[in-house]
């Protein structure tokens, strides 16, 4: 049992060195990590777990007897197997590796001692919210707040999934259960038996016995709804009773895992870590934990210095998605999937590929023998999920895709781009450069305000008196400063962190490639805009290979797979001319994702802020038909349409730096 609130609320200190959000399994291995790595001497801890009282749970996983996990648990091990069996199949041996079982009591009351050891704080309250600050991290009770250098935030996660959405849950509930003659093959556990009623669902039975006597006997279910525990009673009286008679309930135990992936794991917010489910350590397809738990633990105490999250191989998430997706939509298909499974590999494989550790070869030959049918059904819907979800991967796909047609119908295909454009920019484009008073301070300031408007008109009259002075500098100064706030928007989307010299450098080479790659295009904007350039043809293709080295260089850096969706879009972009290449970069990527910048941060949803930026849109619109209407304003150059952007746009770029510079984004978006 924890201590009770009323010891320690008086011991509560203002601040500490590590806070830790639940007193959960993950929580419990990396004080044991610290622990066995001399790291809880002198350390200020808290512990903020709402329940005082302990309830067990069996956790299992499967390893070499020589292995860290084994050797560093030793001391909690309560069972262990060489043998296991899918029914109909026969008993195998798990290969060199076993089958461990740990009560989470044990691994509890081992933790408790050493908060006693150690002088760690343990306070029963709940926590509310965890806020980034300069200097600390504030952590919101329902008993006060308290700070942390670091926090570790292992509460449970509330469904975060859309209305509507089915998710599926892995329930269970099992007896221990006591039987006169000795029957029970020591052992040899059941992984899966799906001789039980499967009730729309995929149900079946575990069994680890503890001794020829006694074994706890588990109904599982994975679906939509949790287990009906007096029916999951009745299976495990059935089930029992057909194989091994009159038995005796000594105990039993019970509970609920989400089978689903964790929203919004990387926060970007420093000195802060999600753990255990919250963290993403659960496998979503079988509910395994503690392994993942534990090498998360290790990762962790290894450098505290660094927000080290749960690794999941990508490959394997898409695999467990796939399967997530086929049991949502037909509970049942489980059985076959697993019985096939099983049926065809041996158990020792099967647990190498659940532990992630199978080669794609090994996937292949494992994938192959598996019903194909559910499975490239449930991949067609995760491309068609990926291309709705990912606005930068369906922008790769819709720009390979207009550079294809183009070369077939090129005058058609150019036609119809400058006319999305033309839409897009006065979706987003325009809008989300609209609303740059609603990036000031909190919650920004009124759309009408004088010191606001007086700052905004200034800076463009600062810059239309550069284009006056000397056009060679007004445009050094819009392209220099378009190049960082293109590279600060992305780098802000995808949540890198680095130098801003590297940030600087994304933008760079984004304006770099796009103009390099279209010499003679670029030349005669140049021209117009009185900056003279030289004619480039096979110099271009020089100059371009310094960028592409610092592309590939930002990219190996940078280790963002959605930095390589971008560079795949601009690279295909550059066979399409250059008002689209530019509109695919402009329209289809940075304005989109500054919009979803502004309605995260805001809070307001997507048409209303659509409407929060209508007048100046409107107007915006109203500028664009006059030109084309009035003849008088046809006669107005087109250079001078680039220096009325530039001027308009750098007030923009402004605000915006200010506004992400003070982390005004709020962590957690998607896309």
């Amino acid at each position: 049992m924890l201590k009770s609130t009323s010891q320690y609320i008086q011991a509560v200190q203002p601040s500490y060195e590590i806070i830790f959000c639940g007193m959960g399994v993950s929580t419990c291995l990396i004080l044991r990590e610290m622990n066995r790595r001399g790291l809880l001497v002198d350390c200020s801890i808290l512990v903020i777990e709402p329940q005082e009282t302990h309830s067990p749970k069996t956790l299992c996983f499967w390893a070499k007897p020589t292995d860290d996990i084994v050797l560093n648990n030793q001391d909690l091990i309560q069972h262990v197997w060489t043998y296991a069996q899918v029914p109909p199949g026969q008993p195998e041996m798990i290969g060199l590796e076993q089958y461990y079982q740990i009560n989470s009591q044990d691994l509890f009351d081992s933790v408790m001692s050493l908060c006693q050891e150690h002088c760690i704080d343990v306070l029963h309250a709940s926590v509310q919210d965890v806020i980034g600050q300069t200097n600390c991290l504030e952590v919101f009770t329902s008993l006060g707040k308290v700070d942390g250098h670091r926090v570790f935030d292992g509460r449970h996660s509330p469904d975060a999934d859309p209305p509507g959405e089915a998710r599926l849950l892995q329930s269970f509930f099992g007896l221990f259960v006591e039987v006169s003659e000795s029957t029970f093959q020591k052992d040899c556990m059941t992984l899966m038996d799906f001789e039980v009623p499967q009730d729309g669902a995929t149900q079946f039975m575990y069994v680890l016995p503890e001794s020829p006597h006694r074994a706890l006997v588990e109904c599982t279910r994975f679906g939509v709804e949790t287990i009906n525990i007096n029916a999951a009673r009745e299976y495990i009286h059935e089930y029992v009773m057909t194989r091994w008679g009159k038995y005796t309930v000594v105990d039993s135990e019970q509970g609920v895992i989400p089978m689903a992936f964790p929203t919004n794991v990387s926060t970007g917010v420093n000195n802060y870590v999600q753990i255990g489910t919250r963290g993403g350590a659960v496998k979503p397809s079988t509910g395994y934990a503690f392994q993942t738990m534990f090498e998360h633990a290790q990762n962790i105490c290894r450098d505290f210095s660094s927000d080290v999250e749960v690794q999941m191989p990508k490959r394997f998430q898409f695999y467990d998605r796939l399967l997530l997706d086929i049991l949502v939509r037909d509970g049942e298909l489980g059985k076959p999937i697993f019985l096939q499974l099983f049926a065809n590999h041996s158990i020792s494989m099967v647990f190498k590929f659940l532990k992630q550790q199978t080669t794609i070869w090994e996937d292949a030959k494992i994938f192959y023998r598996l019903p194909w049918g559910p499975f490239l059904l449930a991949a067609c819907r995760e491309l068609r999920s990926l291309l709705t979800n990912r606005p930068d991967v369906s922008l790769l796909f819709g720009t390979t895709l207009f550079a294809l047609l183009y070369q077939i119908f090129p005058t058609f295909i150019y036609s119809l781009g400058i006319g999305l454009a033309f839409v897009s920019l006065f979706a987003v484009g325009i809008p989300h450069g609209a609303l740059d008073y609603l990036t000031l301070a909190k919650g920004g300031v009124s759309r009408w305000n004088p010191k606001f408007h007086l700052i905004y008109w200034s800076l463009i009259l600062m810059m239309a008196g550069l284009w006056y002075l000397t056009p060679v500098w007004g445009l050094l100064i819009f392209v220099v400063t378009s190049a960082w706030h293109f590279g600060q928007t992305d780098f802000e989307h995808w949540r890198i962190h680095k130098h801003p010299v590297f940030t600087m450098l994304w933008g760079v080479s984004v304006l770099a490639w796009i103009i390099g790659t279209h010499p003679y295009e670029s030349a005669t904007v140049m021209e117009l805009l009185g900056v003279p350039l030289w004619d480039m043809g096979v110099e271009a293709v020089i100059l371009l290979m310094p960028v592409v080295i610092l592309q590939i260089g930002l990219l190996y850096w940078m280790k963002s797979k959605r930095m390589m969706v971008s560079l795949g879009t601009i690279l295909i972009a550059s066979l399409l001319p250059l008002p689209l290449a530019f509109g695919m970069y402009f329209l289809g990527q940075h304005s989109v994702q500054a919009w979803s910048h502004l309605q995260k941060t805001t809070g307001t949803a997507e048409f209303d802020l659509w409407l929060e930026a209508l007048p100046f849109t409107f107007g915006a619109l109203m500028l664009c038909i006059a030109f084309m209407v009035f003849p008088r304003m046809q006669d107005f150059q087109f250079e001078w349409l680039i220096i009325v952007a530039s001027c308009i746009t750098f007030p923009h770029i402004v605000y915006m730096d200010s506004f992400y510079r003070r982390g005004g984004v709020k962590s957690g978006y998607t896309t």
